[in-house]
């Protein structure tokens, strides 16, 4: 609401229409933790924590977590997921008071990636690379 009186262009500035109601909750103070956690429990409110400080508060990941893939429903009902970025920090979503925090389970039949392989694969790119470099330079 904020926002929306700061700047009325705002997206969260929805038109209301005869008919239409507001309904405010209550002030949560906690945020939900569920799915593959050690502990699905409700903890309190820290502002500016991460996902990962209240994963941890619910006891961490459990062994089938697939916590790279958690995402945060916020209490406005928008879903945030983490964000990679190459050569640039993560971007990691902050839960507000009243939020979930859900850690989805690994899928089984994944596979899971096999390094000595793939840095097979980019040694033999380098020395290709490297060859046809050298064939050009002659």
């Amino acid at each position: 609401m904020p926002d929306v009186l700061r700047h009325p262009r705002s997206l969260d500035n929805l038109p209301l229409q005869d008919g239409d109601s507001l309904f405010i909750p209550r002030y949560n103070a906690v945020v939900n933790v569920q799915g593959a956690v050690n502990s699905p429990v409700s903890v309190t409110y820290s502002p500016g924590k991460t996902i990962e400080y209240y994963v941890r508060a619910a006891g961490g990941p459990s062994r089938k977590a697939d916590a790279g893939r958690s995402y945060v429903t916020q209490p406005n009902g928008k879903v945030e997921a983490r964000q990679s970025h190459f050569l640039l920090p993560d971007g990691v979503p902050k839960p507000l008071p009243g939020s979930t925090v859900f850690v989805p389970e690994r899928d089984p039949n994944e596979r899971p990636t096999d390094i000595l392989s793939n840095v097979g694969v980019l040694a033999q790119v380098f020395a290709t690379l490297a060859t046809v470099i050298l064939a050009v330079r002659r």
